[in-house]
């Protein structure tokens, strides 16, 4: 296989695991799928969460690749697709809640069926081992262990991303100095690159977090991979706890101390040793020093134990016991009773800004005139041929590429293509190059469009050299990534070649207090009000004082309420009905209705929104009110007063 092929596979995983990350992010605001903090969490503002499903479901399908060129064995994809299942029901549990006896059934089951098939394709004459029961239980709970083991130590900002990002790289690298290229090695980059991508927007601060439905995979597929490494003969068995030394030492220690004093160990709690650090040196040190140990300590060690075998014990014991001194001085499995201190750190800009881009700045269309539409005719049939030609390039000599490309199959190849993408532009009647929403459709056309393409080129020249199914399978790829790539970049040319100094039509709105009635009425805006653009919030809160909470800034307090709205011109604010009854919303109300600022007070936009039967309301609210109808009771004196101002 190709390096270039490869190396462009794992960075366009990568790039959908971004993309879906951010896409997702949108989808949890809009179904409210956010942890709240309490008191044993280590955030302060409320935050998406499950978003592990995204990078779960762009490593499945990077298996499915491996799996369609025959690069895995079937048992061994079944176990890898098994981790389906755990990522599924750790969404579940994150969205609804699952009982622990239940999870942990299942969890067993999934575990137990893994083993089997691995061992039955790479360690046949483990069915006649004397010690067969004991060799399975001990498999089937390390499978289970490590499940959860990454699940227990997923807390804070970026640290269960990080770890499987190194040790997954070292894995992989390992794998490739002692073997050359090996599948295996492949698959530990796919899933390292693919959580990378994820590990943009979960960087302290985090703007998403992975939820059980990340943690679990990635612990679930981690012990896959491991395992079938170990019993392939492709890494020592000391290798895998050299690596996950940090994860290993900090939850065994931290539940084995709980579980000898008779806690209920297995409740959540706030006693792990990285929580500790974080507690004192903030979650991006604490995240740094995670990847730190795993890159100079733990990663060098496990290359001498897979060089020098007969020591590989001696160096995992030399390996655990600094781990073990630093976990036990932090107080791993310790309460501490001092006042939690968290430290909020402001992060970058456009990075968490980009959230709230993608609803509407590039929802325009292109018009439809006929030179336009002959220009996208023409750029179609460009990606169809240049997709034909780069998979020639990838399979067959230079020299022979252009003429297959030009022969007969490879135009009848590009023309159907293109004209299954055209008929697709027609039926959906508008050409929305510019709009990101439809990334998902047209990479199904695509690889719709590819597929007719394949089909028709082999079924009017039989005898073609080009007909197998590896080609097919890139140059499906191929095309998906070109007519992707040309649909993300059209709206950012345009967006750039935009002139700067063109007004603002959309109604910029500030919202009152970064609680979750504040995220929820900033939910609803995005989806309900694309001419509204949230700016942030107003919160008086000293801990929140430069933070992002859902990909919005805190503007500035209840006191310099007036220089937030002149500075950034604001037309409106939104108070939540909710928080109506504290001493800031009522003192911001005063300050709006003495400075003639404009406000409107809101229980909940997707139930209070004027039904056009029901005539105007009997209050007179702003331009952004008269789409709601104040129901609180306590508000009504306040809203009469208001249409004065």
């Amino acid at each position: 296989m190709s390096v270039l092929l490869v190396v462009a596979s794992l960075l366009a995983c990568g790039w959908l695991s971004w993309f879906g990350t951010k896409k997702y992010l949108l989808i949890a605001l809009e179904h409210r799928v956010v942890d709240i903090p309490n008191d044993r969490s280590s955030h302060s503002v409320p935050t998406p969460r499950g978003g592990g499903i995204v990078f779960a479901i762009v490593f499945l399908a990077g298996v499915a690749c491996l799996s369609a060129l025959h690069l895995l064995q079937p048992l061994e994809a079944v176990s890898l697709f098994a981790g389906a299942l755990v990522a599924i029901l750790g969404f579940w549990d994150d969205c609804a809640g699952l009982p622990i006896v239940g999870r942990l059934i299942a969890q067993v089951m999934i575990s137990a069926a893994a083993v089997i098939c691995l061992l039955a394709t790479w360690w046949p004459q483990v069915w006649r081992h004397p010690l067969l029961p004991i060799i399975l239980i001990g498999a089937v709970f390390g499978f289970v262990w490590l499940i959860n083991l990454t699940n227990f130590m997923d807390g804070i900002d970026g640290i269960a991303t990080t770890e499987i990002i190194c040790v997954g790289a070292s894995c992989s690298l390992i794998v490739l100095a002692r073997h050359n290229f090996d599948t295996v090695a492949l698959s530990f980059a796919l899933l390292a690159v693919s959580t990378s991508g994820f590990l943009i927007w979960n960087w302290p601060p985090a703007a998403v977090f992975m939820g059980d439905a990340g943690s679990c995979f990635l612990g679930y597929v981690m012990g896959a991979l491991m395992l079938t490494a170990v019993v392939r003969g492709d890494l020592a068995f000391p290798v895998p706890l050299i690596l996950l030394g940090v994860f290993i030492i900090d939850a065994t220690l931290t539940l084995g101390k709980r579980f000898l004093r008779g806690e209920q160990w297995y409740l959540p709690h706030c006693t792990h040793a990285f929580q500790h650090a974080a507690k004192r040196y903030g979650h991006l040190r604490t995240t740094l020093g995670v990847a730190a140990i795993n890159i100079l300590w733990l990663a060098p060690l496990a290359f001498l134990a897979e060089y020098l075998p007969s020591c590989g014990w001696l160096l995992l014991i030399i390996a655990w016991l600094p781990l073990l001194a630093v976990a036990q001085h932090l107080g791993a499995g310790v309460q501490q009773t001092q006042q939690r201190v968290v430290s909020v750190r402001m992060g970058s800009a456009r990075r968490i800004a980009a959230i709230t881009l993608v609803r509407t700045r590039f929802a325009s269309l292109i018009n439809s005139s006929a030179l336009m539409n002959a220009t996208k005719i023409f750029l179609l049939v460009g990606i169809s041929w240049l997709a034909l030609y780069l998979t020639l390039l990838s399979q067959f000599p230079a020299s022979s590429v252009l003429g297959l490309a030009l022969s007969r199959v490879g135009i009848t190849w590009a023309l159907t293509q293109c004209g299954v993408l055209v008929l697709f532009r027609i039926y959906r009647s508008q050409w929305r190059l510019l709009s990101l929403e439809e990334i998902p459709t047209i990479t199904g056309m695509s690889l719709v469009a590819g597929l007719a393409g394949a089909l028709v080129a082999l079924a009017l020249c039989p005898s073609s050299v080009i007909a197998y199914p590896r080609f097919i399978l890139f140059e499906c790829l191929f095309l998906i990534v070109l007519s992707v790539g040309l649909q993300v970049a059209t709206p950012l040319v345009l967006n750039a070649c935009r002139p700067r100094t063109s007004p603002r039509s959309r109604r910029r709105i500030a919202i009152f207090g970064a609680t979750q009635a504040g995220v929820d009425i900033l939910s609803s805006l995005r989806r309900l009000c694309p001419d509204c653009e949230p700016l942030g919030f107003i919160d008086s809160r000293p801990e929140l004082r430069g933070a992002y909470v859902c990909g919005l800034p805190l503007l500035g307090s209840t006191s310099n309420a007036l220089n937030t709205v002149e500075t950034y011109g604001i037309h409106e604010l939104l108070l939540p009905s909710a928080e109506v009854s504290s001493g800031a919303a009522l003192s911001l109300i005063q300050l709006c209705k003495l400075s003639g600022i404009t406000y409107t007070i809101v229980h909940s936009i997707e139930q209070d929104i004027l039904p056009p039967a029901l005539g105007p309301s009997r209050f007179s609210p702003s331009p952004l009110g008269m789409a709601f109808s104040i129901t609180h009771p306590a508000t009504e004196a306040s809203a009469g007063s208001r249409a004065g101002a």
